[in-house]
């Protein structure tokens, strides 16, 4: 039997290892074990997006003392299959960002929905291609500066709030790049620039300074006169319709991004990549649950959307193959590397112990009745995790009626190294864990 700090990984290309699904978060600690032990980079695929971030935030926590190894996410556009609304600009800066990044990864983790990982992607190179640095004591011209943001799909505003937006005044550029978390403020002297800084987007006060910064496009696809060129001559190609009678045409043709225009993605680009093309090649593929069937759902909706909105001759739509890869597609594209199969039918793996149900009676006169025989008949350590430190407080404050004084510690790694018996901490965690050999309950 595996340990949880040491599982089993697969030999090669095309092999694979079965782990069982489990309800407890020993699956996540597991991954965040291979992710540092691996050649190479992972892919974590999940069966949705709720599953997905239930992995992103406790691999974080895992993995939050190991910089080396990041976590990467690649979330779908989180609207409905054809919808005319464009993903928020958050999402867009977080799938623009992993993708510049996950070329060049060496090692750590990128966790996708299958609806995530079936969506077809702007080739490689369009990302690379629109990007900008910008660096103290760079010559840099206000207009030059307009135009690039223009064509890589940022929008001039009065006030800087969101990402992909930017404000120019005077000799001032306020900008919010894609993939930032802040705003960035760059201040010129004639035609240099002399100072980066970040700022506040609801107070307008700088905050640090930087010495570089690099922006990403601000949308997935391009909207300068070669895009808007190539869209015109592929719509009409695409569809027998009267394009002068289709406002998604008329704004492409006027330079606007006309909510919902992802899902005319092909129309912008000679050929569409997918994740696959952007992938390492020493990855290796994790297959969290059932994603066949998880992907089989999802084309279901697709179809069932495509059929229902496939009306109107003033919107026409594209064909759900053009915009989502087939799932048998996905499987043969898994299968050709080393794999992490988690499935319900695999047999026990890790070293590990079935918590009973330790949830607190308010009904009772004793709620904590459960957790309290729990502890008295338990000879491992245990270390409670709450939610924020205002929960960590209330915690401490219920553990202190059954007599329990919880040491605080910062991280969980602190913990194990420590002597404590008990302990307390803030983590995401929120699915308990029982290591056997450990003698650790989480």
């Amino acid at each position: 039997m595996a340990e949880v700090f040491n599982p089993p990984l697969p030999a090669g290309a095309g092999a694979a290892s079965y782990w069982p699904i489990r309800q407890d978060s020993a699956n996540s600690l597991a991954l965040a074990a291979a992710v540092r032990r691996a050649a190479g980079p992972l892919l974590a695929v999940c069966e949705d997006s709720e599953a997905a971030e239930r992995l992103l935030r406790e691999l974080r926590y895992y993995l939050s003392r190991h910089e080396e190894f990041p976590v990467l996410s690649l979330p779908d556009w989180e609207t409905l299959p054809y919808e005319n609304f464009s993903p928020h600009q958050d999402i867009v800066s977080q799938r623009l960002t992993t993708l510049h990044q996950l070329p060049l990864l060496k090692k750590g983790i990128l966790v996708v929905p299958v609806s995530g990982l079936m969506l077809r992607l702007p080739p490689r190179g369009y990302v690379a291609a629109n990007s900008l640095d910008l660096r103290v004591g760079q010559r840099l011209s206000i207009e030059d500066l307009r135009e690039q943001l223009v064509a890589a799909g940022y929008t001039a505003v009065k006030t800087v709030l969101d990402h992909a937006e930017f404000a120019v005044r005077g000799s001032v550029v306020d900008l919010f790049p894609m993939g930032s978390m802040e705003p960035i403020r760059v201040d010129l002297f004639d035609e240099e620039i002399e100072t980066l800084r970040t700022f506040d987007p609801e107070t307008q006060r700088t905050r640090n300074q930087v010495h570089d910064i690099r922006l990403l496009p601000g949308r997935e696809y391009p909207l300068d006169e070669a895009a808007i060129s190539g869209f015109r001559g592929r719509f009409r190609e695409r569809f027998d319709v009267d394009p002068r009678q289709c406002p998604i045409y008329r704004d492409v043709s006027d330079g606007i991004a006309s909510p919902g225009l992802e899902y005319y993605l092909p129309l912008f680009f000679d050929e569409l990549h997918t994740l696959f093309d952007y992938l390492p090649v020493r990855s290796l593929v994790v297959q969290v649950g059932d994603i066949h069937n998880a992907g089989e759902d999802f084309r279901r909706e697709v179809a069932n959307r495509h059929r229902d909105r496939n009306f109107d001759s003033r919107r026409p739509i594209l064909e759900p193959d053009e915009i989502f890869l087939p799932v048998n597609q996905v499987l043969a594209e898994l299968k050709q590397y080393p794999r992490i199969r988690m499935t319900a039918s695999a047999r026990a793996v890790f070293r590990l112990r079935q918590l009973p149900d330790l949830a607190m009676n308010p009904r009772s006169q004793r709620p904590l009745q459960a957790l309290s025989d729990f502890i008295a008949g338990c000879d491992s350590r245990v270390l409670f995790c709450a939610e924020s430190p205002g929960r960590r407080e209330h915690l401490q404050q219920l553990l202190g009626r059954i007599g329990l004084r919880p040491a605080a510690f910062d991280h969980w790694d602190k913990f194990i190294a420590a002597d404590a018996q008990n302990g307390i901490t803030v983590a995401p965690i929120d699915r308990g864990l029982w290591l056997d050999r450990e003698r650790l309950v989480l």
